[in-house]
């Protein structure tokens, strides 16, 4: 199959992104509607959720809000269960949402290494495994992950995160090699400093300045260049790709 240049790559499709109301997932959500997906928008704010579902409806997208804690087990069988009804299939899988916040290992409680692992790491586990059976019917799917340079590479302060990243990368092989033979494609964007609202507001001008110079490619990642690589994962260009993880990091991190 050739895919032609400019050509719609996920139409019809059927795609639930995690996290879709800011950051990678609203980027993710738009570059997927000019694709042609239909949209099932994840996140557990109604706010970003409705305004991102708003938007890509008043741009003709077939695209719906679903409100989701996607750390909890019953929360996200709903979810999976809602969405099927309303979209009738699932055909791709973004389990983008997720976060982090900077302690030192002595200082951190089990509490807060619940909230970054169950977030980062039991999230995508969950939402997996409540859309697997019924890709596993059709014979087909795509599933990406998000990972993080920080999954490969040492992050002070976040010893959760990094730990839960890092899992994703065990996590997206084994899923991949155990779904396979059901023509199911499993694998994960690993990003590095992205400019999303949350990261850019951690940063006054001059600390943001410096931190793009200390970039190797000049500039930290867009949002947008995440949205690039989840749709190359999950549109047809990428076919025979399956367990694989693709760092977009500006050369930050070269594992």
């Amino acid at each position: 199959m050739v895919v032609q240049r400019g050509a719609r790559e996920l139409e019809g499709q059927v795609a639930i992104i995690t996290g879709a109301g800011a950051g990678i997932g609203r980027a993710t959500a738009r570059l997927f509607a000019e694709h042609g997906a239909r949209l099932a928008l994840i996140d557990v704010s109604d706010e970003r959720g409705e305004a991102a579902a708003r938007e890509l409806q008043d741009g003709g997208a077939d695209a719906a809000y679903v409100r989701c804690d996607v750390t909890r087990r019953d929360d996200v069988e709903r979810m999976a269960q809602d969405v099927l009804g309303r979209f009738g299939q699932v055909d791709v899988l973004v389990n983008n949402a997720g976060g982090s916040k900077t302690v030192w290992l002595w200082e951190m409680t089990e509490e807060q290494w619940d909230d970054i692992v169950n977030l980062n790491l039991k999230a995508p586990f969950l939402g997996t495994r409540a859309v697997v059976p019924h890709m596993m019917k059709r014979r087909s799917g795509c599933i990406v992950n998000l990972s993080s340079c920080q999954g490969a590479s040492p992050a002070p302060m976040r010893a959760h995160y990094s730990a839960a990243k890092a899992g994703i990368i065990g996590f997206t092989r084994t899923v991949a090699f155990e779904l396979a033979p059901y023509n199911i494609r499993v694998n994960a964007v690993a990003p590095g400093t992205t400019a999303t609202e949350r990261v850019r507001g951690n940063w006054d001008d001059a600390g943001w300045a410096k931190l793009n110079e200390q970039q190797p490619l000049g500039r930290v990642s867009e949002p947008e260049d995440m949205a690039e690589a989840i749709l190359y994962l999950a549109g047809p260009r990428s076919r025979m790709v399956t367990g694989q993880v693709l760092h977009v990091n500006g050369g930050l991190v070269m594992p």
